[in-house]
């Protein structure tokens, strides 16, 4: 019902080029989805998915004076924060070690194809860059999407359950939410339809995490963030 509700919405919005709401409906859907996950859960879903949303809704509010160099960039920071959150949860879950010959190969080629395609990106939208900060944190952004998904992946191959499966393809549809956005944004291909995409997979997405808050999880696949007080465990979380 949300995601039909809001994908409406937005095309509404794009369609008539009003696109200050266009970009403040996607802050809201982010915060709506936050709630959907503290009605249901409360202090039991794990602290890092409420700031990861958090601070990805914040940064979307952002967005809606992205022509300012300051929100812009303050935009991008946050943007980049996120998906920082992630990386701290995930780093103490997966081992290095376990990785095998195909997982290090699948990072070698994503680091390389995104590095190149970073390139590519920045050659095209040299000119709507508003300053070097803005420049770095759109750099910083791209490789902190390819760091998360490389690490659900060894994430999910170490513990390799329903739950983290699911929570891996959250990340793959947040990544790719963020390659059409700025495809979209930046008009580089596909025209509209490039727009539609990113917030079809945002609002998948986000369904998507929702699904994976309602998943039973053992307490060391859990993702609380460990400078934050930890949520609450449930009792099963406990017994395990």
């Amino acid at each position: 019902m949300l995601f039909v509700l809001f994908f409406g919405v937005s095309l509404y919005y794009h369609s008539i080029s009003d696109f200050f709401i266009y970009r403040l409906v996607r802050g809201i859907i982010c915060f709506t989805f936050l709630g959907v996950i503290l009605a249901y859960h409360r202090k039991k879903t794990e602290s890092s998915l409420l700031l990861f949303l958090i601070l990805y809704g914040i940064s979307s509010f952002a967005t809606m004076w992205y022509e300012n160099n300051t929100l812009a960039t303050l935009a991008l920071a946050l943007n980049f924060l996120s998906f920082v959150i992630l990386i701290v949860v995930l780093l103490p879950k997966v081992d290095l070690k376990k990785m095998n010959a195909f997982l290090l190969f699948i990072f070698i080629i994503t680091v390389i194809i995104n590095g190149y395609l970073a390139y590519q990106l920045v050659q095209l939208i040299d000119d709507q860059i508003l300053s070097r900060p803005n420049y770095l944190f759109i750099l910083l952004s791209a490789m902190s999407t390819v760091i998360v998904a490389f690490m659900s992946l060894l994430y999910n191959h170490i513990f390799n359950t329903k739950a983290t499966l699911v929570f891996t393809v959250f990340i793959f549809i947040m990544l790719f939410a963020d390659v059409f956005r700025a495809v979209g944004y930046y008009d580089i291909a596909y025209g509209n339809f490039s727009v539609y995409i990113a917030r079809g997979l945002l609002l998948l997405g986000l369904s998507i995490l929702v699904h994976y808050t309602f998943m039973s999880k053992n307490k060391k696949e859990r993702l609380n963030t460990p400078f934050l007080k930890s949520t609450k465990e449930t009792s099963k979380d406990i017994k395990n």
